[in-house]
């Protein structure tokens, strides 16, 4: 289902009801649209409203897993609630903390990150897959849309639309050849949709992927930069394993973690948190 033009509407109509002023779009993904909105207070927070494509069952997980979590490098969720259209439909919402420094993908756009800046990502972000591993959560989604940043720099993981609860049942039917998550930065495990290999670790894939490609402009299993991207998937999905290009160009980073951390079997990376998090350090 798609919102169409109707999102701003819809958005000023939550903001009516919850007390906010709504400033701006701050941005649109596959399941949602962002917005920047202020409190009588003049506190800044983020409203995400639903294209109505994700199934109850998701949504709920996702609320409940951000909920679960407390880890500065987390975004925190403050509310959750349903608009009703006149369609009679109900659209999920949520108010969460504003991060005001913009996406790890805008800041792409000037250029690659330095090899202290991936450290400093890395590091934070291991420490926040700690936490989400502690709860039994896999986000599976890790990229650099999904990673936002503080003024200082300090990273947060944001969108929590396809986490996986493994303490539950799988929303994902089995026959499908291809698990959820962006194919560009996902494990060989999602990709090919082998469930009972999914946990921390697939998180572990994507924030590897994540640092390589912001870093070092290569996909771990790309020959070389700008390679075709459907080729360097079929690689993946083939697990053939991280490339020279990626081991010489880690090597000269200092960035070595990067290699084991993109390995093609959950079971060859880092095996705990503890090690990816004492690996950055």
């Amino acid at each position: 289902m798609s919102l169409g033009g109707d999102h701003q509407n819809i958005a000023d109509a939550i903001c009516a009801i919850e007390g906010y002023k709504l400033a701006e779009e701050i941005g649109e993904g596959s399941f949602k649209h962002s917005f920047k909105v202020i409190s009588p207070g003049g506190d800044e927070y983020c409203l995400k409203l639903s294209k109505g494509n994700l199934s109850q069952a998701r949504s709920d997980r996702e609320i409940e897993a951000i909920r679960r979590c407390d880890h500065p490098g987390i975004a925190k969720l403050l509310s959750v609630g349903q608009f009703a259209r006149a369609s009679g439909d109900q659209l999920l919402y949520s108010v969460e903390e504003f991060v005001a420094g913009g996406s790890l993908e805008d800041h792409l756009k000037s250029g690659p990150i330095s090899s202290d800046e991936a450290r400093t990502i890395g590091r934070a972000l291991a420490e926040a897959l700690s936490e989400t591993a502690s709860l039994n959560l896999v986000h599976r989604d890790i990229k650099p849309a999904n990673i936002m940043l503080r003024e200082d720099g300090f990273p947060v993981l944001v969108d929590f639309g396809l986490v996986r609860v493994l303490d539950d049942s799988s929303v994902t039917p089995t026959w499908l050849g291809q698990g959820p998550g962006t194919p560009w930065f996902a494990a060989p495990e999602q990709l090919n949709n082998e469930k009972e290999l999914i946990d921390w670790r697939a998180d572990q894939f994507g924030l590897g992927a994540t640092i390589a490609m912001s870093t070092l402009q290569l996909h771990p299993y790309a020959m070389a930069a700008g390679e075709n991207p459907p080729a360097v998937i079929q690689r993946v999905v083939d697990r053939i394993g991280p490339s020279s290009a990626l081991e010489q160009e880690a090597k000269s980073a200092g960035l070595e973690i990067l290699v084991q951390m993109t390995q093609p079997w959950p079971v060859q990376r880092l095996r705990t948190p503890d090690l990816l998090v004492a690996g950055w350090n």
